[in-house]
């Protein structure tokens, strides 16, 4: 029943309770470990419910519950440890769980929802989050019964059990503990006519290997434009890329993985851009002045119902017709020797835009 009503009701749901991913990272400058949920939509009174966070952890952490400091997402605590489990013995599993608490989120903008540090604050690489439906689930050997899948509820009217919001996690390749070899100085994503232009800057390129360049349309899955090698030296390098493969109207969304050469990797911050569609272009009148029939060229986004009013100079109403143009270029002829000679306009009307121009009836 849950199930269909969620179905029934996505669209509504949707607005209400943004979709979840998660990510774990290592902040060298702060010395702990740091959980955020990057959210697909802004709700500035996200309702979050009951939920559990699980994290996987090298068998060399000492076995002892992590000391966790909260701030958003209710009061967390690791309420949960398995150690070294016969089915994973390299690994311990921590299962972080809070009752939730009303959370603002932005749409695309990474929410800190708690920190946590490990026994006398040592960093240890390799932590990530646990993966549902990969990592070992409650009946494996050494499980004991232990459930460590994530799950994060939003409370939505309606639906007295939730609504389940995770979708997976991102960034999730493991922490580490060293700061990454460059320094990032700038990351934009500009719209053009017909492309969607990156440009990153940085300094201090150390043991650097090179960025990979992604994109998404949901946030959730993203793909490989390209990859760019190091520049060398410790001055300011200057990187771009024209994304030319874009759709108008569709929003995209851009970060940059960076890796060094022992293999780890951080990602910069989302940046989105998009390329509006065009709207209704009168491109030519012909001939203009005209005395019998003018030829109106122009250009349509899209195939959709449209209004073709002509009026004179004081503002009356001369015509009106009904047009039904193709997506791209269209005409239509327009008789004008009927009307007296003199300026008149012509407009081209939507529900989405507007295009006007001039034409002159000779003699």
């Amino acid at each position: 029943m849950l199930t269909a009503l969620l179905h029934l009701t996505g669209a509504a749901l949707f607005g209400q309770a943004p979709f979840l991913q998660l990510n774990l990272r290592y902040n060298l400058a702060l010395t702990r470990y740091e959980v955020y949920a990057l959210p697909s939509a802004t709700q500035n009174v996200f309702n979050w419910g009951p939920s559990q966070i699980s994290i996987v952890a090298p068998a060399s952490v000492p076995n002892a519950a992590f000391t966790v400091t909260l701030v958003a997402g209710g009061a967390w605590q690791d309420n949960s440890q398995i150690y070294a489990p016969s089915i994973d013995p390299a690994h311990d599993f921590h299962g972080v769980g809070s009752l939730g608490a009303i959370t603002p989120l932005v749409q695309g903008v990474e929410k800190l929802i708690f920190h946590f540090t490990l026994p006398e604050g040592m960093c240890i690489p390799g932590l990530r989050l646990f993966i549902n439906g990969t990592d070992p689930d409650s009946s494996a050997p050494g499980m004991f019964g232990g459930d460590f899948g994530n799950t994060v509820f939003a409370i939505v009217p309606g639906i007295p059990a939730g609504y389940e919001t995770y979708t997976g996690n991102y960034s999730n390749g493991g922490t580490s503990c060293s700061a990454l070899p460059l320094e990032m100085t700038g990351f934009q994503a500009v719209s053009g006519t017909e492309s969607i232009d990156l440009f990153w800057q940085t300094e201090n390129e150390l043991n650097f290997d090179r960025f990979e360049l992604e994109r998404s349309t949901d946030q959730l899955g993203f793909i490989t434009l390209g990859r760019h090698a190091h520049q060398t030296g410790t001055s300011i390098h200057h990187y771009n890329y024209s994304d030319e493969d874009v759709t108008p109207g569709v929003t995209y969304y851009y970060r940059l993985k960076m890796l060094d050469y022992d293999g780890w990797a951080a990602y910069s911050d989302l940046k989105q851009a998009r390329i509006e569609k065009k709207g209704y272009e009168i491109v030519r009148v012909s001939p203009n002045p005209a005395s019998e029939k003018a030829v109106i060229l122009f250009h349509s986004p899209e195939e959709n119902v449209i209004t073709m009013t002509l009026h004179d100079v004081s503002g009356r109403q001369m015509e009106t017709q009904t047009l039904l143009p193709r997506e791209g270029d269209n005409e239509f002829i327009l008789d004008i020797k009927r009307y007296h000679p003199g300026v008149y306009w012509l407009t081209l009307t939507s529900n989405t835009s507007q295009a006007k121009t001039r034409i002159v009836r000779s003699e």
